[in-house]
């Protein structure tokens, strides 16, 4: 969130950021502003389901314009400001985010907005590019008020309102700027009219220090408490408060993550702090595994992003419960064994732990929602083996390891979650969408494979000329909503399926997401094709509740097993 209207404040001022050319550089990138900032602002799909191909494109043209100015990243994909802040410091190099919170931190090395960072326009010689940027510097605002001690900025981000202050706070700032009217304002070296946030800066500069600011703070509010001895009794807790507020913006220690970015790759702190086996732990520094799976451990919680999708059915996240549970389950047993070792003294570990959403209804379906467990044969680093692994995975999908036999191997959780999609998703996926779904992957792959030179121009002319006389262009027409519907259940189902391919330490490859969903985004076979069939047919009844049963399974494995390597073979022949 960050500080309420500090971005247009200082953007409005053109003597608080300065044009810099940047590089020959670190540069610590808040991961979180950057993928926002890229996918928002350059116009990319948001209605089905994410145009990742040309998202990841993107991604690596940014990176290549960062090493053409030998500016050397560092990206913290999802971590407290803090811990950036810390870092950043500790390197004397800036920070690159669209988060105003940088704004009150007092960073050395300054911070750079990600609306100024012109990154796709490279400037100067070919061995000297630059970026053109706009630099931002707490030394810079502070002598436009006249030397405001940088220690007051966080009183101002907590008075005005960011992600720590509260509805007490607010009060206190009405306080302050009635007291401003009566003084009869004050302004700014040269300031037009003060802004609320230019009048607490400007109200803030008449202090030395935080002291003398909470001290005067403390003092309105005794005044305007005079006739309520409860108000007056408020007065010292305010201003603890503020006090307590404005420490989450102190820099004292040095960052955990400076040894995690050295050749040491030394485990943050907190991550080993939540109790996971080391190599679990390692994982999740290196954003390898799922924000979902990390929330369900320490918040025991899990929120489920919505999707385009028909409301007027079950949520697409439905269709994936199964796998969820599964991911719960195994987080429960290994709490549960670190509780049991912890009171090995002869008492047990309680059971009484939530292990998932309890909105959920786990007995949709006819399926009773059981707790998954985890396995339990133990390897070196205190995790289960590959083998292992992989048998629980795959036994949560519902698919036999030879029934992939013929599949990619980069593309075996795919096909393995479009088996599962088709067994459980309600209503049941039509063959053509079935279909559509699989002409998607090979089309995918095919143009991975171009633009890894692994195929001939002329042979990959005639597979890509094949695939696409299976696709019709998509025509801009509204979207179905029986295919969205499905196709999100697919979605659903391949998410939930990625998180417990992380928290199992990835026992089948994972896929380039970008190439999976190419073909779905950029045409629209199911609708183009099925439409007209919907209209004489009506939509397909739904089945009763199919088991996981093993004749079902293989069933659908084999089908969809045969189908792919057929589209492949042909591919590959042409």
């Amino acid at each position: 969130m960050g500080v309420q209207g500090l971005t247009t404040f200082v953007e409005g001022n053109r003597y608080f950021l300065q044009d810099v050319r940047f590089r020959d550089s670190r540069l610590l990138i808040d991961g979180c502003s950057l993928y926002f900032h890229l996918y928002f602002n350059h116009g990319l799909d948001q209605q089905y389901g994410g145009d990742y191909d040309a998202f990841s494109c993107l991604l690596k043209q940014f990176l290549s314009s960062l090493a053409a100015c030998n500016i050397h990243p560092f990206v913290v994909l999802d971590g407290a400001d803090w811990e950036i802040a810390c870092l950043a410091r500790q390197w004397n190099c800036p920070i690159l985010s669209n988060d105003s919170d940088f704004y009150i931190f007092d960073l050395p090395g300054g911070y750079l907005p990600l609306n100024h960072f012109c990154w796709t326009n490279l400037s100067g010689k070919a061995t000297q590019r630059f970026i053109s940027a706009r630099l931002y510097t707490t030394s810079a605002l502070c002598h436009w008020f006249g030397g405001l001690n940088t220690d007051l900025l966080p009183l101002c981000a907590v008075l005005i309102g960011n992600d720590y202050g509260t509805q007490k706070e607010a009060e206190v700032l009405q306080l302050i700027e009635a007291n401003i009217v009566s003084r009869g304002g004050r302004k700014g070296k040269g300031m037009a009219p003060v802004s609320r946030i230019g009048g607490l800066l400007a109200w803030l500069s008449s202090f030395s220090g935080p002291a003398e600011a909470l001290a005067e703070i403390s003092q309105l509010v005794d005044e305007n408490g005079r006739s309520s001895a409860q108000s007056r009794n408020k007065m010292g807790a305010v201003s603890s408060k503020l006090w307590a507020c404005m420490q989450e913006y102190k820099i004292t220690s040095q960052s955990s993550l400076a040894l995690w970015f050295s050749e040491r790759r030394v485990v943050p702190r907190g991550w080993i702090n939540l109790g996971l086996p080391e190599c679990l732990a390692k994982s999740a520094a290196q954003g390898l595994l799922a924000a979902s799976v990390v929330d369900a451990l320490v918040m025991k919680r899990v929120l489920l992003m919505p999707q385009v999708e028909n409301a007027k059915l079950s949520s697409s996240h439905s269709s994936a419960i199964y796998i969820r549970q599964s991911i719960y389950g195994i987080l429960h047993y290994r709490l549960q064994e670190r509780l049991t070792e912890e009171n090995s003294g002869g008492q047990k570990g309680t059971n009484e732990m939530k292990t998932g959403p309890e909105c959920e209804n786990c007995s949709r379906g006819g399926k009773k929602g059981g707790k998954g467990r985890g396995p339990r044969e133990s390897c070196g680093d205190g995790f289960a083996s590959l083998a292992s692994r992989l048998v629980v995975l795959l036994e949560v999908l519902g698919v036999t390891e030879s029934a992939l036999s013929l599949v990619p191997l980069h593309l075996r959780l795919v096909v393995a979650v479009t088996i599962f999609w088709q067994r459980e998703a309600k209503p049941t996926p039509t063959q053509t969408q079935l279909h559509a779904l699989l002409i998607g992957f090979v089309y995918g792959e095919l143009n991975v494979r171009q633009l890894a030179g692994s195929l001939q121009t002329h042979e990959h002319g005639l597979s890509v000329a094949m695939v696409r006389q299976r696709l019709r262009p998509w025509d801009k027409r509204e979207l179905d909503l029986g295919d969205a519907h499905s196709y999100g259940q697919w979605q659903a189902c391949l998410w939930a399926a990625l998180c417990l391919n992380q928290l199992l330490l990835k026992p089948l490859a994972e896929p380039m997401y970008h190439a999976v969903n190419k073909s779905i985004l950029k045409r629209d076979p199911a609708s183009s094709s099925a439409s007209g069939r919907r209209k004489k047919s009506g939509r397909r009844k739904r089945g009763s509740a199919q088991g996981r049963g093993a004749r079902q399974g293989n069933k659908a494995s084999e089908e969809i097993n045969n189908r792919f390597a057929l589209l492949m073979s042909e591919e590959d022949d042409a």
